[in-house]
């Protein structure tokens, strides 16, 4: 048994870190609680949360299925099964899903300021309380920096945080020497995000770049066990996500701007932006307003080099007095930014939640020249607290802008008053808000702003035919089409605008060259059949109907019209179980449940065939048919 001096000097030696971590969750939580309030945005959250079918059910043949990897589908499998925590708990109330992304972000401040505690030492700082100070302020940094706020306040950026939380649990256990525990990190972090691929290789950079030289290859011995297997996993997941990614699958295209070589002039265009951000972040945007052949112009680039030559120069000047943090940091930003550098494809080629990882080599490096210089002089902490506290204030503004759809986009346009997908985001907004007239007008600037907006067209399509404009939603639908003849749903709306019209021969026209470009197209198929219907072509119609049932199993209208179909000539067999599949997919369909209980009349079964009656008049009992079927049933409900 150990004194109770001995025990008491222990439990002082825990209560600095333990204040330290409650202080940085503290202020973490303070700073972005303003995010528990928001809702959705309609900035990929209905593509990943709200209409995303993966995320409704935590069945085991369902989580087996998201942890499958399947050709040209995004491959991040506990950021799905995250969300599908989320609606288990929550629905579709977003405070949950924001809360889940602060938590997360709380635990990778935790984890980062566990990793500093045992990596900082190796840059033999001048003192214990200089590397203490640095832990500190590096971890504050980034917790609250404004950059990172999108990573947080945006429900669809889940994989940053995930990203976060196993990537810096992973670096955490890597410096305490337990390589088993930094392997399930990082193989968590890899199926979280697919930029968790850099981690092992960031890992290895950290452990050889703060060291001399010379120590290099005795590090390599030591640890290669340790090294190999991190090394091994991210080129396993590397070719897990370039194989469910592949060419074959239609999803990777070249990068954008074409040729490697200007991709890589690209991402030195963007260099410019990201250091602005990071330094003087009172220009964040969610959508910048910068595309490839922007950041491609001379000034830019030129821009970008000189950034590279000011880095050059500080790095051999450091190296010269045997400084290796500046090497850490350029090494550290270069191998985080490599996969949104436009040498792997991406959609966005700038965005602040990129710098979610890339920047903290930044935070290292800024908290340890403050930290080294308020040692001599204390008077720096009151210049830093300012600083922070402007900061701080800089982050919840931000936070506030994710608030809404209206006010993300509102926000966007502020700083970037020319950029039509901020103008046609918004319009989106106003219409499903039933601010029709607003949203007409901001759809017509923005494709006054972009010539050509094939999407802007389609959605004021859409506009048109929600306000019984059929002939101007038409017209809508084929200049989207015109500005891009690939663009499927235009097609679809202006097939189904001409069938609602009665021009069944123009619909089938265009649903042909859909389904003959893309004959596994099962919605073209489906309207392919109903203009077949509307023409008398009943074979065609089935045919098609057939197509469309066996390339989606659970489209309920097109076994609803095939059994019609079979229904009205007279065909029982398939008929009464076509009915039985379509009411499995579509239960609340009352029609279904009527032309059931009709057939079933027909075949003598008037027991079974009052039950789908029944149930078609508690679906729809307005429907004259369906009420005068029903009370042949059962007289007495004609009272």
């Amino acid at each position: 048994m150990k004194p109770p001096a001995q025990t008491q000097k222990k439990h002082q030696s825990l209560s600095p870190r333990s204040a330290e971590i409650l202080g940085l969750l503290v202020v973490t939580i303070a700073v972005f609680a303003n995010t528990l309030g928001h809702g959705f945005t309609n900035w990929d959250d209905p593509e990943l949360i709200t209409q995303n079918e993966a995320v409704r059910s935590l069945s085991a043949s369902h989580v087996l299925a998201v942890l499958t990897p399947q050709p040209g589908v995004t491959y991040q499998p506990i950021r799905v099964l995250s969300y599908a925590l989320d609606y288990a708990v929550w629905e579709y109330q977003p405070f949950g899903y924001h809360l889940t992304n602060l938590l997360f972000h709380c635990l990778s401040v935790g984890f980062m300021y566990l990793w500093l505690l045992g990596f900082l030492p190796s840059l033999r700082l001048s003192s214990e309380r200089v590397t203490r100070h640095a832990v500190v302020l590096a971890t504050v940094l980034f917790a609250c920096h404004p950059v990172n706020v999108e990573a947080v306040a945006w429900a669809s950026s889940r994989k940053y945080v995930l990203l976060g939380c196993f990537g810096f649990s992973a670096l955490a256990l890597h410096v305490r020497g337990r390589p088993v525990g930094c392997w399930v990190g990082l193989l968590l972090a890899g199926l979280a995000s697919p930029f968790a691929v850099v981690l092992p290789w960031l890992i290895l950079a950290a452990d050889l770049v703060t060291r001399p030289v010379a120590t290099w290859r005795k590090t390599l011995r030591d640890g290669w066990r340790a090294y190999t297997g991190y090394c091994l996993l991210s080129c396993g997941l590397a070719a897990v996500l370039f194989w469910v990614l592949s060419a074959d699958s239609g999803v990777i295209h070249e990068p954008a701007g074409g040729a490697p070589v200007f991709a890589g002039l690209s991402w030195l265009g963007a260099l410019p932006v990201y250091v602005r951000n990071l330094v003087l972040p009172f220009w964040l945007n969610n959508l910048y307003p910068h595309d490839v052949s922007d950041l491609l112009s001379p000034l830019r680039v030129g821009m970008g080099l000189i950034l590279l030559m000011i880095v050059w120069i500080w790095c051999r000047r450091a190296l010269e007095n045997k400084n290796r943090l500046p090497v850490f940091v350029v090494v550290w930003f270069g191998v985080a930014i490599a996969p949104v550098s436009n040498l792997v494809p991406i959609s966005t080629v700038v965005a602040d939640r990129y710098l979610y990882l890339p920047s903290i080599g930044l935070f290292i490096c800024a908290a340890v020249r403050i930290a080294e210089f308020a040692a001599r002089d204390r008077r720096v902490w009151g210049i830093v607290g300012v600083i922070l506290i402007a900061m701080l204030g800089c982050t919840i503004r931000q936070s506030a802008a994710w608030r809404s759809s209206e006010t993300l986009w509102r926000g966007s346009l502020r700083h970037s008053p020319d950029s039509a997908v901020a103008v046609h985001s918004l319009a989106h907004f106003y219409r499903e808000a039933g601010d029709v007239a607003l949203a007409r007008t901001l759809y017509r600037q923005a494709i006054a702003q972009r010539s050509g907006y094939s999407r802007a067209y389609f959605n004021l399509g859409m506009l048109e035919d929600q306000v019984g404009n059929s002939e101007l939603g038409i017209r809508r639908y084929r200049q989207a089409l015109l500005s891009d003849p690939t663009a499927d749903s235009a097609r679809l709306n202006l097939a189904a605008a001409y069938l609602a019209a009665g021009r069944a021969g123009q619909a089938a026209q265009v649903v042909r060259r859909l389904v003959e470009s893309q004959p596994r197209h099962g919605e073209g198929w489906f309207l392919a059949g109903l203009a077949a219907q509307q023409l008398g072509q009943t074979q065609e119609a089935e045919t098609a109907f057939s197509t469309c049932l066996g390339l989606d199993p659970t489209h309920g209208m097109a076994a609803f019209k095939l059994a019609t179909s079979f229904h009205r000539r007279g065909v029982p067999d398939p008929t009464l179980s076509l009915y039985k599949h379509a009411i499995a997919q579509l239960p609340e369909y009352a029609p279904a449940c009527f032309n059931i209980g009709l057939l079933l009349q027909a075949m003598g079964q008037q027991a079974e065939a009052c039950r789908y009656l029944q149930q078609a008049y508690r679906l729809d009992p307005d429907d004259d048919g369906i009420v005068a079927a029903w009370a042949l049933c059962v007289p007495s409900a004609k009272d």
